[in-house]
């Protein structure tokens, strides 16, 4: 199961984005591609309490991920759009509406979180160190930058999410 550290400026954990998968999703990625099948991420803190999950059904296509608060109300969508060289998704609201987007650069290893108008709500970059673990392994490590004016926690979570459910989406899609 994929296991992503969240951490602050000065590199302290303060929460994890974890991948709860059951024997029977394992079994299912060892017969189907593993872009296909479902998953889920949970945003931990340091307690272990859940503060959000992204869920993705079963996809032929293009993924669309369900997003819950820590209580499992829906609170939006991040649906994988068609393009040919920039990846793209489109962010929902909890009834379907188009509310942002998130658009990434051609090698997609830096995206934007935007809302409609185009104004900035974060951005995602991919943070290369080229250590063994990097260069053997498919671990991945990104810097999430929120706005400071972004006070509205769905957006700050939106924003944590958006990151394991890239990274999960574009790499499965490529494994």
């Amino acid at each position: 199961a994929n296991s992503y550290k969240i951490e602050d400026e000065e590199g302290k954990e303060i929460g994890l984005i974890q991948e709860d998968l059951p024997f029977s999703r394992i079994l299912l990625r060892m017969i189907m591609n593993k872009g296909m099948t479902p998953f889920t991420l949970n945003i931990v803190d340091s307690n272990q309490k859940t503060l959000a999950t992204a869920k993705k059904k079963f996809s032929f296509m293009k993924a669309a991920v369900e997003l819950l608060d820590g209580n499992g109300q829906c609170i939006g969508f991040i649906k994988q759009k068609f393009t040919l060289l920039k990846p793209e998704y489109e962010i929902q609201d909890s009834e379907g509406k188009a509310i942002g987007k998130i658009t990434g650069n051609w090698v997609a290893w830096d995206y934007k979180i935007s809302d409609l108008d185009g104004n900035e709500i974060a951005t995602i970059s991919k943070k290369f160190k080229l250590s063994l673990k990097e260069v053997f392994t498919d671990a991945d490590k990104y810097a999430i930058n929120i706005k400071p004016e972004i006070a509205d926690e769905k957006l700050r979570m939106l924003a944590l999410l958006a990151a394991g459910v890239i990274d999960k989406v574009n790499r499965e899609n490529n494994d």
